[in-house]
């Protein structure tokens, strides 16, 4: 299984939307951030920041809003809620 298909089924079974998390991403390289830089902002470890962005780790409202003020993104663009089954 390429990384691609792993990544997709991952994004699949955490009800990840990936251009949500690119959005995010590209905004933070934009911006000339690494994820370490953003931890450092935040308040918090570069792994944390990492899932944050994966969206493998839900963030807290305060922390979305934090991230969106950072990145100059508005906060409904870093996540759609989790599927409830």
């Amino acid at each position: 299984m390429t990384s691609d298909v792993k990544t997709e089924k991952l994004f699949e079974a955490y009800n990840i939307n990936p251009k949500k998390v690119n959005k995010m991403r590209n905004a933070r390289i934009k911006l000339g951030l690494t994820q370490r830089d953003m931890a450092r902002i935040l308040g918090t470890t570069q792994a944390t920041y990492s899932r944050t962005e994966a969206r493998i780790t839900e963030a807290s409202d305060e922390m979305l809003e934090k991230i969106a003020a950072i990145l100059r993104l508005k906060k409904r663009d870093l996540y759609t809620k989790p599927r409830v089954d």
